[in-house]
């Protein structure tokens, strides 16, 4: 009930509130859904996440090579000569996957797994059948004939310094890119001693 009295008392005021209520309702079309506006996302301008910084080659990767290789000259030298190119196959597969999947490292890894597919070509296409299994962890080292060890001996000499070529070739003229692959070149290169009899 209204209060006549009240009202005189708030004078004007009693005018003026309805008026600016009534402003504040707002026209909503019946049916229509309430979708709030998107937040904005936090911690990068536009949400948008920047990009990881690009990995440019690492001392310990190259290291890593290196020493698989190296220690391939002790483990392969110390098997009969028939197993050698079967077992630098392996070698250079290993080093392949010690460069993991970094994009500074892709020609480089690219280049040793060409080398080891084919020198594993090669012994499986030449494989001596009768010669004793033997085994380098869970991997099984394939022997060649004797009577085509010669040629199938050059042949993978032959595999080795292509390999060796390329990785120069693909060392380029930058300097970090230079140092890293001219290492891993040379340690190819110097896996040929396992090639030649004594």
């Amino acid at each position: 009930m209204n209060d006549p009295a009240r009202a005189g008392r708030m004078g004007p005021l009693s005018r003026i509130l309805p008026a600016a209520m009534a402003c504040l309702i707002l026209p909503v079309e019946v049916g229509a859904r309430y979708s709030p506006a998107p937040l904005p996302q936090t911690g990068w301008p536009d949400g948008a996440r920047p990009e990881p910084p690009l990995r440019v080659f690492s001392d310990s990767v190259t290291n890593r090579v290196v020493r698989t290789l190296k220690s391939a000259e002790q483990s392969c030298a110390a098997l009969p000569l028939q197993y050698r190119i079967d077992c630098l196959g392996i070698a250079l597969q290993r080093a392949a996957q010690d460069l993991g999947n970094r994009p500074d490292y892709a020609e480089a890894k690219a280049i040793l797994n060409e080398a080891a597919q084919r020198l594993r070509g090669l012994a499986q296409a030449n494989e001596d059948t009768t010669a004793p299994a033997v085994r380098q962890g869970l991997t099984r080292v394939r022997a060649v004939r004797a009577a085509v060890l010669p040629q199938a001996l050059r042949r993978a000499d032959s595999i080795v310094r292509e390999a060796e070529t390329k990785l120069i070739r693909a060392s380029g003229s930058s300097g970090n890119r230079k140092a890293h692959y001219t290492r891993i070149a040379a340690a190819v290169g110097s896996t040929k001693v396992l090639l030649r009899s004594a």
